[in-house]
């Protein structure tokens, strides 16, 4: 079973407010000025297939109980 993740929607997370990213290949660039956002997107990434920040170290829920 292959595992593919097509589009990420952030809302209020970490530093932005709103972003709908679209993955169509199987290789991403993400490019961008400084602060624009880019570690933000590698951490969303992480969490959704690792369940871990950049650092390997389990985070706290996203959604509140």
């Amino acid at each position: 079973m292959n595992l593919s993740i097509d589009r990420i929607i952030l809302h209020n997370f970490k530093g932005l407010s709103h972003e709908n990213l679209l993955f169509n290949n199987a290789n991403v660039i993400v490019s961008g000025a400084n602060g624009s956002g880019k570690s933000t997107i590698m951490t969303a990434w992480l969490w959704l297939m690792a369940d871990c920040d950049e650092k390997l170290a389990s985070n706290p829920p996203v959604f509140p109980l």
